[in-house]
C-alpha cells in the first residue's frame, strides 16, 4: 500500500495539467523510438537466423552411418541392414551452399517488393498532382482567372443542322426591280422638268 504522502505525490502529479510537450519533440522521439525498433528487430531477426543455421549445421554433423548383421538359429533367420551416411564436410557444404542461394533469392524477392513499391508510389504522386493541376484549372475558370472560351459540345454522331437561307421568290424580286425603274423613271422626270423651267 501506498503511504498518504506518496498517494498525495501521485494523485497531485496525475492531475497536473501545466506540463506541456512540443509537437518537434514528440515527432524527435516517437522517429527515434521507431528507428530503434527497426535496428532492434532487424538484429533479433539476423541473430535468430544464424542461430538456426547451427542448428541445422549441427543436424548436418550427426552420423547416421549403422550396421546390423543378419541372425540365423532354429531354422530361422533375419536380414541385416545397413545405411552409410555422405561424408559430414560434403552435408555442411551443401548446406551451407543452399542457405547462401535461399538468402540470395530472399533479398532478390526483397529488392523487388521495394521497387514494387516504389513504382506504386509514383503512380500515387502523379495522380495527385494531376487531380490537383485539374482541380486548379477548374477553380481559375470558375472564378475568371485565365478564363478560356466554352467550346460548344458537338455529338459526333449527330451531323451538324445548317441554317436554312430563305430565298425570296422570283415573283417578289421582279416586284422590287419594277418598283426601282419607276422611282428611277420619276426622279428622271422631276429633273427633265426643272431644266425646262
Amino acid at each position: 500500500m501506498l503511504s498518504s504522502s506518496m498517494f498525495n505525490f501521485v494523485q497531485s502529479f496525475w492531475q497536473d495539467e501545466a506540463g506541456y510537450i512540443l509537437s518537434a519533440e514528440a515527432v524527435l522521439v516517437g522517429t527515434i523510438g521507431v528507428l530503434g525498433a527497426t535496428v532492434g528487430m532487424t538484429a533479433v531477426a539476423q541473430t535468430v537466423n544464424d542461430e538456426m543455421t547451427d542448428v541445422a549445421l549441427a543436424f548436418r554433423s550427426l552420423d547416421q552411418s549403422f550396421h546390423i548383421e543378419g541372425s540365423r538359429g532354429c531354422g530361422a533367420w533375419t536380414a541385416g541392414s545397413c545405411f552409410k551416411q555422405r561424408p559430414v564436410e560434403e552435408s555442411r557444404a551443401e548446406l551451407a551452399a543452399d542457405i547462401a542461394r535461399w538468402e540470395k533469392e530472399a533479398e532478390e524477392h526483397k529488392e523487388q517488393f521495394k521497387e514494387k513499391m516504389d513504382r506504386e508510389h509514383d503512380k500515387d504522386v502523379q495522380g495527385e498532382m494531376k487531380k490537383r493541376d485539374l482541380g486548379r484549372d477548374h477553380q481559375d475558370m470558375r472564378h475568371g482567372d485565365g478564363e478560356k472560351p466554352e467550346m460548344k459540345k458537338t455529338d459526333p454522331k449527330k451531323p451538324e443542322m445548317k441554317k436554312p437561307e430563305h430565298k425570296k421568290p422570283e415573283h417578289a424580286k421582279e416586284e422590287m426591280k419594277k418598283e426601282a425603274a419607276k422611282k428611277k423613271h420619276h426622279h428622271d422626270d422631276g429633273d427633265g422638268n426643272q431644266d425646262d423651267n
